[in-house]
């Protein structure tokens, strides 16, 4: 009974993958002339296929520069230096999001502090203008 209900199971279109659906459907033709955006089409089939259409974005978006790939490849090699060569592949992983993690949290923290000092500075700004507007002189009078 527990063989037959797990094939049953797992046969069930509820149970299937993102991956097997988009398996199982229709090959997609369009003409060469036609201008076809693989990103455009996976935007539209993200109801369909929301694991596989987050996988299609970061896979097929092209990096704007080579600044971050660079930068990771710095950044490993500083976590795996001569003294840590044997450091298992999880624990280097651990070791940069821990180092990305804290980088993100300080300038979370500098950009809250900045915004801070700019709301600052206009509360120093109108309250001087309003102390300047009136401690100044008024104008004298004509005594005719």
């Amino acid at each position: 009974m527990l063989k037959s209900r797990k094939k049953t199971t797992n046969s069930s279109p509820n149970n299937t993958t993102d991956l097997d659906r988009y398996l199982n459907i229709d090959l997609i033709s369009f003409e060469d002339d036609e201008d076809f955006d693989i990103l455009i089409w996976w935007k539209s089939q993200q109801h369909k296929y929301p694991v596989l259409s987050i996988i299609a974005r970061d896979v097929l978006t092209v990096p704007v520069s080579t600044v971050a790939l660079e930068a990771a490849f710095s950044a490993g090699g500083r976590v795996v230096s001569d003294k840590r060569y044997s450091l298992a592949p999880d624990s280097i992983e651990a070791n940069i999001c821990v180092k990305d993690w804290t980088i993100a949290d300080k300038r979370i923290f500098d950009s809250i502090q900045e915004e801070n000092m700019l709301v600052d500075m206009e509360k120093l700004k109108s309250s001087r203008s309003s102390w300047i507007s009136d401690s100044s002189p008024s104008p004298p009078r004509d005594n005719d």
